[in-house]
C-alpha cells in the first residue's frame, strides 16, 4: 500500500519500472488481471473500465492497509490478443483534474454487516463419471430474506474434500470444521439477489476439477458444498416445502480417451522475440535488431515462441520429443556450447535492455548443447531433445493452451551464428514439439482464435 512513485526510466532503478513490480496474484500465482474491452469513442468521451473490485480487495481488505494514507498503483497493459488499435486518454499533466483518470470505489464496512455464516449443501450420488468435460454447471439458490447487497459483494463456494461426506448434524462446527479442497470459487454479485427469485451461480470449473479427482467414484460419491457470504440473510432449504430448495443443474460430455501422436511447429513472430544480450560496463545491453544470433563467449540468447497451442500435459498425455531448429548464417568449424533453459513463466514479456534475458526466472533443469559439427551457411541444425524443459512448464496447473514459451541459451562459447527473424523471417528459429494428445484434440480453430 506504499508503492514507489512512477519515475523516468533513465535512472535504471528497477523499482521504478512497471514490469519489475509485484502485483496481486491469482489462485495459480500469476498476476491477477481483469479484461477491459474498450469500445469505440470520440475525443473527450468519458470511458469506464470493467469492474476490478476483486483486484483491490486483497490490498484494501488486508490488515496492513493504511486507511487515509494508502496509495494504489493501477496498471493497464495491452491484452495478449488485443488488436493494436491506438487508444489514448488524458494525463493529469495535459488534461488537468477534469480530464485525468479518476478512480471510483464503492465499499462497505464489514464490521457493520452480518458475520460470514457458512451454509452446507449435500447432494447425494449425482452419478457423474470421472474425468468428464463439464459443459455447464450452475448452482441455483433462492433468497428467502433480504440481501445485504453491496457493490462488489460476493459469495465463496468450497467443496469438501474426499468423496463420501457425512450428512449434516446438529454438532457445533459441523460445517466449518470439514476439510475443504484446495480450490474454490468466488462469485461476485453483478446485481442484487431478490427474495423468492432463483439466483444462478456458475460452478462449472469447480465441478470439473472435482470430477477429475482420483477419489471420485461415480457410483458412490456425494457432493458437499459450503457457501460463505455476508450478503444473503438466508436461502430456502429443502425443509421449506416450497420447491425452492438449492439444486445443481449440470451437463457434461465424455472425453475422448484415444491418443495419437502429433507434431506442433512454432516460429518466432517478431523482432522482440529473439535477442542477444551482452555485458557492457556495469549493465547488460540487449539487441533485438540483429540479422543473426551468435553463439559465442560472453553472450546470452533469448527465444520466445508465441501461442503454443498444446494441452496441459497430465495423465497419459506426453511430450516425446522437442527441439529448436535454426538455420546457420555462416560457415563455422569452431566447437561451440550453450546451456538451454526455459523461463518459468507462460506469459513472458518481450526482450529489451530494460527487460533483459538474465533477469528472468527459469526452471532449475537445463539441457546442454555441445556443437561439435561443422556448420554450413543456409543449412538447418537442431538442439538436443528439450522435452524435459517443456514438461516443467506445460504440466503445471496454471498452463493454458495458447500461452507462450521463452528459452535462453546461456554460458555460450564458440563461434556459431544463426538467422534471426530480422535477418530472414522464413529462416528464424523454430520450436518443434512432438507429443501424445487426445485424438480429438485439433487445437484451437480459426473461428475460436478470431473470437478470442
Amino acid at each position: 500500500n506504499s508503492p514507489v512513485e512512477f519515475d523516468t526510466m533513465f535512472d535504471f532503478n528497477p523499482e521504478n519500472l512497471l514490469y519489475e513490480r509485484d502485483y496481486v496474484k491469482d489462485f495459480y500465482g500469476e498476476n491477477k488481471k481483469i479484461e477491459w474491452r474498450i469500445g469505440s469513442g470520440e475525443t473527450n468521451d468519458v470511458l469506464y473500465t470493467s469492474n476490478f473490485a476483486e483486484l483491490l480487495e486483497p490490498i484494501i481488505g488486508s490488515a496492513n492497509w493504511n486507511e487515509g494514507n494508502g496509495n494504489l498503483n493501477v496498471v493497464l497493459q495491452d491484452g495478449e490478443n488485443a488488436k493494436r488499435n491506438r487508444s489514448q486518454f488524458y494525463t493529469y499533466a495535459f488534461g488537468g483534474y477534469d480530464k485525468s483518470p479518476e478512480l471510483t470505489i464503492d465499499y462497505y464496512d464489514k464490521n457493520e454487516t452480518k458475520s460470514l455464516n457458512e451454509v452446507g449443501l449435500r447432494f447425494e450420488n449425482p452419478k457423474i463419471p470421472t474425468n468428464v468435460e463439464v459443459t455447464n454447471a450452475r448452482l441455483i439458490i433462492t433468497p428467502a430474506g433480504n440481501s445485504n447487497y453491496q457493490p462488489g459483494g460476493y459469495i465463496d463456494i468450497y467443496l469438501q474434500d474426499g468423496s463420501q461426506p457425512l450428512s449434516i448434524s446438529d454438532n457445533n462446527n459441523d460445517i466449518s470444521s470439514r476439510g475443504k479442497e484446495a480450490y474454490s470459487h468466488r462469485h461476485y454479485f453483478n446485481n442484487k439477489p431478490e427474495t423468492d427469485i432463483p439466483y444462478s451461480i456458475d460452478i462449472s470449473e469447480l465441478l470439473e476439477k472435482k470430477f477429475k479427482d482420483t477419489d471420485w467414484n461415480p457410483e458412490d460419491s456425494d457432493l458437499f458444498l459450503v457457501l460463505k457470504t455476508s450478503h444473503l440473510d438466508s436461502i430456502y432449504s429443502a425443509e421449506s416445502g416450497q420447491n425452492k430448495e438449492p439444486f445443481i443443474y449440470f451437463s457434461h460430455k465424455a472425453r475422448e480417451e484415444s491418443l495419437v501422436s502429433r507434431t506442433f511447429t512454432y516460429d518466432i513472430e517478431n523482432g522482440s522475440d529473439d535477442a542477444e544480450e551482452t555485458r557492457f560496463l556495469t549493465f547488460n545491453t540487449v539487441n533485438t535488431n540483429s540479422n543473426s544470433l551468435e553463439i559465442e563467449g560472453g553472450k546470452k540468447l533469448g527465444l520466445t515462441f508465441r501461442n503454443v497451442d498444446i494441452p496441459r500435459i497430465i495423465g497419459d498425455l506426453d511430450i516425446t520429443e522437442a527441439y529448436i531448429e535454426v538455420t546457420s548464417h555462416s560457415n563455422s568449424g569452431t566447437n561451440s556450447f550453450a546451456e538451454i533453459r526455459i523461463e518459468d513463466e507462460n506469459n513472458p514479456d518481450f526482450f529489451s535492455t530494460s527487460n533483459n534475458i538474465s533477469n528472468r526466472d527459469y526452471i532449475n533443469n537445463h539441457v546442454d548443447w555441445n556443437i561439435n559439427q561443422y556448420w554450413e551457411r543456409e543449412n538447418k541444425y537442431r538442439t538436443p531433445n528439450i522435452a524435459s524443459l517443456l514438461k516443467g512448464v506445460v504440466s503445471k496447473a496454471n498452463w493454458v493452451r495458447g500461452r507462450d514459451l521463452s528459452f535462453s541459451l546461456t554460458n555460450t562459447s564458440g563461434d556459431k551464428e544463426f538467422y534471426s527473424v530480422d535477418g530472414a523471417a522464413g529462416k528464424s528459429a523454430k520450436l518443434v514439439i512432438k507429443g501424445v494428445v487426445p485424438s480429438n484434440d485439433v487445437g484451437t480453430t480459426v473461428r475460436e482464435r478470431l473470437i478470442d
